[in-house]
């Protein structure tokens, strides 16, 4: 990325963004190309911040899908999530950050519509 380089929250991708707007937008004398490649990058890193955030938010009880299987977390710490699998009744620990199982990457989160708490 060109213009998104080391930005830590949402907050501070929006100013950003929005100082990179009022400087490159074709409405006010930018480059049309160079705000396009500014639009990409953002949408880029918006959606990098939501699949950060999106194991954050999951609680005990809730459902998610593991590769495809109906599974409930069971406990949900500060970095880890344990999960049960609903038809084999296994139990495996996944990582809050990118949604992977910590002992075996194969498997990863997939949140349902039911869990997503509004977020």
């Amino acid at each position: 990325m060109d213009y998104f380089n080391g930005i830590s929250n949402k907050a501070e991708l929006k100013l950003i963004y929005r100082r990179l707007a009022m400087l490159n937008h074709p409405d006010l004398g930018g480059n049309p190309d160079v705000m396009k490649k500014i639009n990409g990058e953002f949408q880029i890193a918006q959606n990098q911040f939501k699949a950060e955030n999106a194991f954050q938010n999951l609680q005990a009880n809730d459902i998610v899908l593991v590769n495809g299987s109906s599974s409930k977390v069971i406990y949900s710490g500060e970095e880890t999530i344990i999960i049960k699998s609903e038809i084999t009744n296994r139990r495996a620990v996944f990582s809050k950050k990118n949604g992977q199982c910590i002992n075996n990457p194969k498997f990863k989160i997939t949140l349902t519509k039911s869990n997503s708490h509004g977020y």
